[in-house]
């Protein structure tokens, strides 16, 4: 199973514009947040630490559901869950708090809008500025299993 999401997630990065160009890491400007982008899995230059302005507008409550894709590409629901993404750029999943190792955002906007990536764990979330009819405007990998999918997560 784990397979089939790494191949749905590889092909959700290339969609998303992900696959990088080499370890970079760049930290937030002077008098910012302590956070930093990790942008090696990124196309070069297509992500930025974001501003605390950038980080106040996708910062909030973000309910959706929780499952895995099968080897069909079905989604089954297995509950709910909250995401909270706080103005620090630290997460909140399910109740417990989860530290952001890497917070990125696109520096122009996409198909889904203008996304904000965070990586905590062995998660990943992905919080656009645009609410997506499937996605909505959160979704990703739950830091606790590294395994289970968020998806439909909307303010």
């Amino acid at each position: 199973m784990r397979l089939i999401w790494g191949g749905l997630g590889a092909v959700a990065l290339a969609l998303l514009g992900g696959f990088g160009s080499g370890v970079q890491t760049t930290p937030a400007a002077a008098g910012a947040l302590a956070l930093t982008c990790n942008s090696a899995g990124y196309v070069a230059d297509a992500v930025e630490t974001p501003s605390e302005a950038q980080l106040a507008a996708y910062a909030g409550r973000y309910n959706g559901n929780e499952g895995i894709y099968d080897a069909s590409g079905a989604f089954n629901r297995s509950g709910t869950a909250e995401l909270v993404v706080g103005s620090d750029g630290q997460l909140t999943y399910k109740g417990a708090a989860f530290e952001a190792t890497s917070v990125c955002v696109d520096k122009s906007a996409g198909a889904h809008g203008k996304v904000m990536y965070f990586e905590s764990g062995a998660g990943h979330f992905d919080v656009s500025d645009k609410d997506d009819t499937t996605a909505g405007q959160a979704w990703g990998v739950s830091p606790v299993d590294g395994a289970t999918v968020f998806t439909g997560g909307r303010r």
